[in-house]
């Protein structure tokens, strides 16, 4: 594995322990074998075993017994004292010189010796073991891994920033990581075809190219233009704003083959923040704003949310936001009907903020399933933060080439009967489509030769059949 991946591998994780700190999780025992790769390169966090609240006052002890794995223990956490999520930071800054060197930084220690090298002895600098590793490297490593934790990366987010920082400018090691650390990291496959849940992974997202040229058009200069995805219920609306928020970071080695990734100059400069409004905690608005500021890493509170305030927020984000922000609002449909604190104060503000106090670079995608203008009348919420929207991307089914290359990737190849039969009764949505897809590739891999399948596939897809009215 190239440095590179390897580097990409933690800076994925690092977001990943920064999403689960803000909801108040903390993992407790960060390690290579918790660390799953997909397929196609893609790291999972694995076994919350020993998960605990941030709230929760008990400490990482119990009976004398520790909680977590000696190797990538935090100091603080070796010694029974109360922890929140930068203990997590430093099991990962552990991993991090791990892969780098090929080496545990406390190598052919008994585990109560390592125990104590985490808490009195400094961390050996990757470049000690292998000359190559960058300075830089070096030195993130060393703030993650420091003995206080009031020293380290006082959020998850903020380490996988510099990583990515590093990634940008290929300041990395220059050997390949040795293959004894990445056989650790055991594999897990995707399901060919996914009915049910949005698209999380881009490498497994098809079509809507129209819509991403033109959206990705509206924030390659400044000032950021604001956007609407409208589009039936299923009609992939959350799946395109994943796609819009990972697709431009991903490396190429994650994707398919000539999968466009060049859609903006710069793109490590863009932050994204994604909106949930399906999630309860967003309905308050000192949580949302809270989690706005912490993802956009402006909040001075460390790991976790930190709720605030309308003003407060407005003068944070205006004095603090330098940097390309797009801001992903989905099923803004159901903040306006259930969510009274999101009054028309709160969007108005919003559209303040955007307009006037931050130099352009804040923009705001919003998905419903029906216009920016249809919405605010019929939750009587009279705000022109809903005037702002000036492009509408509206979804209907994919184009038939579109269509023909997420049929194409199933590892068995369908007869092109069946390909045109899942064409034509899918209406090419991409629900009914994956429906379809999943329903013919299950009917291959278990040999049967007659088609029940289209039988079962119809019966999977009645559910969600209004899409084809």
């Amino acid at each position: 594995m190239p440095p590179e991946e390897a580097v990409e591998i933690v800076a994925q994780v690092a977001e990943a322990l920064d999403h689960a700190h803000r909801q108040g999780i903390i993992h407790r025992d960060i390690k290579p074998n918790n660390i799953l790769l997909t397929r196609d390169g893609r790291p999972l966090l694995a076994d919350f075993g020993l998960v605990k609240s941030i709230q929760d006052d008990r400490r990482l002890t119990a009976n004398g017994v520790l909680l977590g794995t000696p190797d990538y223990v935090a100091p603080e956490q070796a010694q029974g004292a109360k922890v929140d999520g930068r203990a997590d930071i430093y099991a990962l800054g552990v991993v991090l010189f791990e892969v780098l060197t090929g080496q545990h930084p406390y190598a052919n220690e008994t585990p109560i010796s390592v125990i104590i090298k985490h808490i009195s002895e400094p961390m050996p600098r990757p470049s000690e073991v292998n000359s190559a590793i960058s300075p830089t490297l070096d030195k993130i490593v060393a703030k993650a891994t420091a003995k206080d934790p009031a020293e380290r990366y006082q959020r998850a987010g903020d380490m996988a920033r510099d990583l990515r920082a590093v990634l940008a400018s290929g300041a990395t090691a220059r050997p390949s990581v040795p293959t004894s650390v990445t056989a650790e990291l055991p594999s897990v496959e995707f399901p060919p075809f996914i009915a049910g849940p949005p698209i999380i992974h881009p490498r497994q997202f098809f079509g809507r190219e129209r819509e991403l040229k033109r959206l990705f058009n509206l924030w390659k200069r400044i000032p950021l233009q604001n956007a609407a995805i409208i589009g039936p219920r299923r009609s992939g609306k959350t799946s395109l704003l994943l796609y819009l928020k990972s697709i431009t970071t991903t490396p190429p080695s994650h994707l398919r083959v000539g999968q466009r990734t060049d859609w903006l100059p710069e793109p490590e400069r863009y932050r994204w923040v994604l909106v949930d409004f399906q999630d309860a905690r967003m309905s308050n608005r000192e949580e949302l704003l809270g989690y706005l500021l912490g993802n956009l890493n402006l909040s001075p509170a460390g790991p976790g949310p930190a709720p605030c305030d309308l003003d407060h927020f407005m003068d944070v984000v205006s004095r603090g936001l330098h940097t390309p922000t797009i801001i992903l609002l989905d099923e803004i449909g159901v903040a306006l009907e259930r969510c009274p604190e999101l009054d028309t104060a709160f969007w108005e503000s919003l559209r303040s903020l955007a307009t006037n106090y931050v130099g352009g670079n804040l923009g705001f995608v919003l998905a419903a399933h029906e216009s920016p203008g249809l919405l605010a009348h019929h939750s009587n919420v009279g705000s022109p933060f809903f005037n702002i929207f000036g492009y509408t991307a509206t979804l209907g089914p994919l184009t038939e080439r579109e269509a023909r290359e997420l049929i194409a990737s199933s590892p068995i190849p369908f007869p092109p009967a069946d390909v045109d039969w899942i064409l034509s009764h899918s209406g090419r949505w991409p629900m009914l489509l994956q429906i379809l897809c999943r329903e013919r590739l299950i009917a291959l891999e278990e040999g049967e030769t007659d088609d029940v399948w289209r039988e079962d596939g119809l019966r999977q897809m009645a559910p969600f059949r209004d899409l084809l009215a």
